[in-house]
């Protein structure tokens, strides 16, 4: 019984993050509305979800689009094909896979975060990194089609640029416990 709660948790929240990616796509204003109720913990937890999502049903789908093709070769083409090595392979390649997501959805993510936070200094970081983690949602969920990646790549930069537009850093007294991020 719990585990089913917990898994319905997952779902929910699963549920919950691609809604939010739909809407900021639908309408990017609404969607950076949204934004500046969230903490930071909440973006970068949410952007961790559907990441880590991403990078294990592209591994799954690597895994059988392999099958698939060895299977085609093995029956209509009539070679040989050692189904150990072929699996062995086919995992391999999908664990780093899935690393390749993580590390350029993270790790380069932030590196890019941090130069172009060089050109925008009115924002704080932290700002500025919501707005970066949330404007690359598209390339999140349709990363999957490969013919649209130059496209979803300019989506979220002009998603970044509405979202800079679209921000009002307030003033932040400085008793505020606001004032930590």
């Amino acid at each position: 019984m719990a585990m089913r709660k917990s898994r319905t948790k997952i779902v929910l929240k699963i549920k919950n993050v691609i809604k939010d990616g739909l809407v900021l796509l639908k309408n990017p204003e609404q969607g950076f509305k949204e934004l500046a109720k969230k903490s930071l913990e909440k973006v970068v937890g949410d952007y961790l979800t559907i990441l880590l999502l991403l990078s294990i049903a592209a591994a799954a789908l690597n895994i059988i689009i392999s099958l698939l093709r060895a299977i085609y070769f093995n029956i209509f083409r009539k070679l040989e094909v050692d189904y150990m090595v072929l699996l062995n392979y086919t995992f391999t390649e999908s664990f780093a896979l899935v690393f390749s997501y993580v590390l350029v959805g993270t790790f380069i993510l932030f590196i890019v975060s941090i130069v172009a936070k060089i050109f925008c200094k009115k924002l704080k970081y932290t700002e500025f990194l919501k707005i970066t983690l949330y404007s690359a949602y598209p390339i999140l969920l349709f990363c999957w089609v490969p013919i649209f990646l130059i496209s979803l790549l300019a989506w979220s930069i002009f998603l970044f640029f509405i979202g800079l537009h679209l921000h009002k850093a307030g003033e932040i007294k400085s008793t505020s416990i606001r004032q930590r991020d």
